[in-house]
């Protein structure tokens, strides 16, 4: 735009000392045209812009690392000008990395009509990625001037699911009996003194245990939970750091890979499991999952709101003491392992294991099995649950 700016100075300069030294009434005529039309394209351009609508649409909410997510910008133009040249700029951010990928699209708009352009977007990494429609700007013909395109959905979110690691399941660890768990109960949840606490509902719940009359009276779905902490059940708490080279992305991935392929060996082995994390507000959150797809949105939510700095040792207290499991998994990528001294202090867990995902050496502890993962390579797991 500036090289056209440029020789159109140019032109007008050349006619004005053309006028000036021959008095020239063509010149004189050539020189208003060339001052008027830079407000006329102005206001053409401006006039289509104004009706046009932009969007950008994914066909898919997750995908698997390494495939490429079809990405569509879509402009609803129902005005009858042509312009010959609108560039939108799309913005492609990882959730653990810093430098985004900026794209640049370049194409005509036709009058009544709807422009789609579908573009591939390769992740290489697994993880949350937001791609943001930035700005779109039609210009005209001469390319003297520009205005921007409304946008209605200026952006789209797609989970990228790690590629899963074997994992081998090893039952030794030995169960929690609680005496108010489903055990002990011949019908579980007809008597209200087997109910341990009522909750809102999560996805990948049981279904049958919806406490339907509190749901009904607040619109809001509720859960009956009957014994807690259940008789068998693996806990797996997700540790994130961005601290020094714990923080590098390779680390961050591999964290990744691994907090996703352990709950999914555990869902096809039918195991039960409790996922963990502390989100950015230092709250602990659990959930669990049914089946796959239900596994995936519940990625979303880690990728979301998961902490990547230190977890106050408060939160872990409060988080933890007093709980129960028969296995317990700690995943972290934190090298200096600073949850290690709370995981064997507070948590009551027949088995207990940490994985550590660094290059570094692993810490010794006598209570809680030690595992290592290097970042650049994936581990063969064997999780004692």
């Amino acid at each position: 735009m500036i090289g056209a700016v440029l020789v159109y100075a140019l032109v007008l300069v050349c006619l004005a000392v053309f006028y000036v030294l021959y008095t020239d009434s063509f010149a004189l005529i050539m020189l208003v045209c060339l001052l008027v039309l830079p407000l006329l394209l102005r206001l053409w351009v401006r006039l289509a812009c104004r009706r046009a609508r932009c969007s950008l649409t994914s066909s898919i909410q997750a995908c698997t690392q390494g495939e490429s997510i079809p990405v569509t910008l879509s402009v609803a133009y129902p005005g009858l000008l042509f312009l010959p040249r609108v560039q939108a700029a799309v913005r492609v951010q990882h959730a653990f990395s810093n430098t985004p990928e900026v794209l640049q699209l370049r194409f005509p708009l036709h009058g009544r009509n709807t422009t789609r352009l579908t573009f591939h977007v390769r992740a290489g990494y697994c993880g949350a990625v937001r791609i943001r429609l930035t700005g779109v700007r039609g210009y005209d013909p001469l390319l003297l001037s520009r205005a921007r395109l409304r946008t209605v959905l200026p952006q789209t979110d797609v989970i990228i699911l790690p590629k899963p690691v074997p994992v081998e399941l090893t039952r030794a660890a030995r169960p929690v009996y609680a005496p108010d768990s489903d055990r002990y109960a011949a019908q579980p949840g007809d008597d209200p003194s087997e109910i341990y606490r009522i909750r809102e509902y999560q996805p990948g719940d049981p279904v049958g245990r919806i406490h339907w009359k509190l749901t009904a009276r607040t619109g809001t779905p509720y859960l009956k939970e009957l014994g807690y902490p259940v008789e068998a059940c693996c806990l797996l708490l997700v540790q994130a750091s961005r601290e020094g080279d714990s923080g590098s992305l390779q680390s961050l991935e591999m964290l990744m890979t691994l907090a996703y392929s352990l709950p999914l060996a555990l869902l096809r082995a039918g195991e039960p499991f409790r996922l963990a994390w502390f989100d950015t507000d230092g709250v602990l959150r659990e959930r669990t999952a049914s089946e796959e797809g239900a596994l995936a949105l519940l990625f979303r939510e880690i990728y979301e709101s998961i902490r990547t700095d230190a977890v106050p040792v408060h939160a872990v207290r409060e988080g933890f003491t007093g709980r129960e499991f028969s296995s317990a998994v700690l995943l972290t990528n934190d090298s200096t392992c600073a949850l290690l001294p709370q995981w064997e202090q507070v948590l009551p867990a027949n088995e207990r294991t940490c994985v550590l995902v660094t290059r570094e050496e692993a810490p010794v502890s006598d209570t809680v099995r030690i595992l290592t993962a290097a970042p650049d390579r994936a581990p063969v797991i064997n999780l004692i649950v």
